[in-house]
């Protein structure tokens, strides 16, 4: 429809369209297509472009979700693995430092032949500590149950506490590990890791 303003003449939405794009106007406007057509279309797109903004929304909380799963796991079985190697660390050091060198105790945590203690190993282990891991944290209990390894004919007697070659040492590690998971229920954001190693003193 044409129509007067002032002194010039008003265009039709598709006339306007015609001036400034012809390919344009010809793709909506020159198959008969009408303003209230334009605006419907115009209409469904806004629709489409808030449906793909949920749907990204959506998608990246799964993403995110399943990286910090990944990370989370990694971390864990890093703690695990440090736990696993300390305890049986602990024990090594302690199968070599038996009641062959009763009477003298060990000064430092690189003294050999001397009769560690369950604080020497105790050192010992917490000075492992990699990157990432409290090393105050860390809990170690060291135990000679004064038993022999089965099917053994050492000389060791039933006494607990007897450190005496071919005696069991046992040592146990335990850390907490910590989620990062901050919503996560209360008392399950953290677990207990432990590891047991059980040797036989040397000398």
């Amino acid at each position: 429809m044409m129509g007067r303003s002032g002194d010039g003449v008003s265009k039709s939405p598709c006339a306007k369209l015609v001036a400034a794009q012809p390919q344009a106007a010809n793709a909506m406007c020159g198959h008969g297509q009408s303003t209230s057509d334009l605006g419907l279309r115009s209409s469904d797109l806004c629709k489409d472009q808030g449906s793909a903004l949920v749907e990204y929304a959506l998608v990246l909380l799964v993403l995110m979700t399943f990286l910090c799963g990944i990370m989370e796991f990694s971390r864990f079985l890093y703690t695990y693995h440090f736990v696993s190697e300390v305890a049986r660390e602990g024990t090594r050091y302690a199968v070599v430092r038996g009641s062959t060198y009763s009477g003298t105790l060990c000064g430092s945590t690189s003294t050999f032949a001397c009769d560690a203690t369950a604080a020497n190993v105790q050192t010992y282990v917490q000075g492992l500590t990699p990157p990432g891991i409290t090393s105050g944290s860390v809990a170690v209990s060291t135990t000679w149950p004064g038993t022999a390894p089965t099917g053994a004919t050492g000389t060791c007697t039933t006494t607990s506490g007897n450190n005496s070659p071919g005696c069991l040492v046992q040592v146990v590690v335990t850390y907490p590990y910590r989620f990062m998971f901050p919503f996560l229920p209360k008392g399950s954001s953290t677990w207990n890791v432990a590891s047991t190693s059980v040797m036989v003193i040397a000398q």
